[in-house]
């Protein structure tokens, strides 16, 4: 806990010390200014209209920066300030645990952080993507605790998939999934509608969507990040687990975790454990997408759901089977036919809205 808070304390400090650096920067223009005014013109003082709206501006800009990373360094302060101590060390990952804040300024530089947090550390969580053969695939694995200090239980859902698009231009299979990713997404154990929260940008969002077969309800923050030589597009998925804006509900079950889609213009594409999508291009009309998605086990204001609870949404009943292990290899089972099977339909409608689609040259 000492080294959190020295850890936050020190972000503080680089906080304030660019403050004060942009201060001081705003005050050396400041006098630089006016000892060019005192230089040009010994007498009366005057200035070009133009050059004073451009210097109005820049130091309203000035002002803004100033304003606005002393007000996000006293946010920080204070939210240090409140946290209870720690017990102990955990175990999750820390980054994609984090709070979103309701204060504006603090929440939007929060969804830019955790959309690239994600999108660099899905570069080397995984150095290959699990699935490296051509066509399309999938891939689906349960994932539990050791079963030593607690009852062996399902902790997470991990999957991986891949799939080729052929003759379709490189950037209209990109806009299509983020079209299509922007109005639906996976939410235990079915595809379900998503509204649009808020906006950041144009292709920086916050989502909300819940699955009205079993109540699991997700919040995500999405982004897009594309190439320069418009090879390579990755859709990152940061499904949010605390969110004061949006605190979770009496009842609420919220599922919450990572995941991404790479679109590549060459066939060498990787992805991670977290929410990414990758294209590549392999030819003028080629692209391959492969994609990671990280389900850890949806919670409630009790806490983390029961391995009961897990089966029921996937439609298993813990009462046919006496041993954890049993039910967890049914879950299993059962995720891979649904999982799969969601897959497949999603692929389907992919497919069909790109053969509606007037054919087009890649440029």
């Amino acid at each position: 806990m000492r080294k959190y808070r020295s850890q936050k304390k020190e972000e503080f400090q680089r906080l304030e010390a660019e403050w004060k650096c942009l201060e001081e920067t705003l005050k050396e223009l400041q006098r630089q200014t006016a000892s060019r005014q005192v230089r040009r013109v010994p007498g009366r003082q005057t200035m070009d209209p133009r050059m004073a709206e451009v210097l109005a501006k820049r130091t309203s800009h000035l002002r803004g920066d100033v304003d606005a990373q002393y007000k996000l360094a006293c946010c920080l302060r204070d939210w240090v300030a409140s946290q209870p101590p720690t017990p102990g060390l955990t175990s999750h990952t820390a980054w994609i645990h984090s709070s979103l804040r309701a204060d504006p300024d603090a929440r939007r530089v929060g969804l830019q952080w955790l959309s690239e947090k994600l999108y660099h550390t899905s570069h080397s969580a995984v150095p290959h993507h699990p699935l490296r053969g051509a066509g399309d695939a999938y891939q689906l694995a349960v994932r539990t605790n050791d079963g030593v200090d607690a009852p062996i239980t399902i902790v997470a859902i991990e999957f991986h998939f891949q799939f080729d698009i052929v003759f379709v231009p490189f950037e209209t299979v990109v806009g299509t999934l983020e079209a299509m990713g922007g109005r639906t997404t996976f939410v235990m154990p079915d595809m379900v509608a998503l509204q649009t929260v808020e906006s950041v940008g144009d292709t920086l969002r916050y989502s909300y969507g819940v699955n009205a077969r079993n109540g699991v309800s997700m919040r995500r923050v999405t982004n897009v990040f594309r190439n320069p030589d418009g090879t390579r597009a990755v859709m990152t998925s940061a499904m949010v687990a605390d969110d004061e804006r949006f605190p979770l509900g009496p009842g609420e079950i919220r599922s919450h975790g990572f995941g991404w889609y790479v679109s590549n213009a060459r066939c060498r594409g990787y992805l991670t454990r977290a929410g990414r999508s990758v294209a590549e291009r392999v030819a003028d009309s080629i692209t391959t997408v492969r994609g990671s998605m990280l389900h850890y086990t949806p919670f409630t204001t009790d806490g983390v759901i029961s391995l009961e609870h897990i089966g029921q949404l996937f439609g298993v009943d813990h009462h046919d089977h006496r041993r954890r292990e049993d039910l967890i290899a049914h879950v299993q089972t059962q995720a891979e036919a649904q999982v799969g099977d969601t897959f497949r339909q999603h692929l389907r409608a992919l497919r069909h809205h790109f053969m509606q689609t007037p054919p087009s040259h890649a440029s």
